[in-house]
């Protein structure tokens, strides 16, 4: 719904719950984004002006929102987030590398076992980079 264009959103409007609100469409042809972020009381006088109530308002903006939300939710569980920089890229290989090496582990590895000087060599990598937290490198 991000994405929509001015068109695509009123038409959404005017098709809500079979038309019960196409009188109100005028107030929301504007991009998905705009209406993603648009302050309610602004919303709120533009379908007042079109005769609409703030009942109304409140119904159709609560709804977009909604399908602002499932979209994004949807969108997460469909794609990984892809790292932004070949370091993130570079951390994220390493990271899989080390739950991929702890699931093998024995505890005799975990604790002073051969697998131990694996892990400091990644860990060592990894403070030398010196990154702030969260900081993706990019």
């Amino acid at each position: 719904p991000e994405k929509w264009g001015p068109d695509k959103c009123a038409k959404w409007c005017a098709e809500y719950e079979g038309g019960a609100y196409a009188k109100l469409a005028p107030a929301f042809r504007k991009s998905g984004k705009a209406l993603a972020c648009i302050y309610r009381g602004d919303l709120l006088r533009q379908v007042e002006a079109l005769g609409g109530t703030e009942r109304d308002c409140e119904v159709l903006y609560n709804a977009f929102r909604d399908l602002v939300k499932a979209a994004k939710k949807t969108s997460r569980r469909a794609r990984p987030a892809a790292a932004s920089s070949a370091v993130a890229r570079r951390m994220d290989a390493d990271a899989a590398l080390l739950r991929e090496n702890r699931k093998r582990a024995t505890a005799a590895d975990r604790f002073g076992g051969g697998a131990t000087s694996e892990l400091d060599a990644l860990a060592a990598k990894h403070s030398a980079l010196d990154l702030a937290p969260g900081d993706g490198g990019g």
